[in-house]
């Protein structure tokens, strides 16, 4: 059995991530305040530096220093990852997690992503 290429992340995870995509790189104040803009998440610039730390560990994105007039320069976190490879990981995780390969079920996601791309 291979190792993943990627841990597997979590909802909020991904929305940051989904941030750091559009933006191409970003400190954790800019993703905060996307995530409140585009996103309706509050999230405070410490907690949104706590979540780009852990995608860090996980892979999914680099860091580093961001020169600011005063005080601590801040981290500029940029992807690893793209998000077209993130998706086709994760997506192939849920098909193989859930063992999902019936016939019946393949038309049951077939039907979600049809009303998705139809919204």
């Amino acid at each position: 059995m291979t190792a993943d290429p990627y841990p597997t992340i979590g909802p909020t995870e991904w929305l940051t991530m989904c941030c750091i995509w559009e933006l191409g790189s970003a400190n954790p104040i800019q993703v905060s305040q996307l995530l409140r803009l585009r996103y309706r998440r509050e999230s405070s610039p410490k907690t949104t530096g706590i979540l780009l730390s852990r995608l860090v560990q996980k892979g999914y994105l680099r860091f580093s220093p961001e020169q600011v007039p005063r005080g601590r320069p801040l981290h500029l976190y940029s992807p690893v990852v793209a998000r077209e490879d993130a998706l086709r990981w994760n997506f192939q995780k849920l098909l193989d997690d859930y063992q999902i390969s019936h016939q019946d079920d393949l038309a049951v996601l077939e039907s979600l992503l049809a009303r998705r791309r139809n919204k």
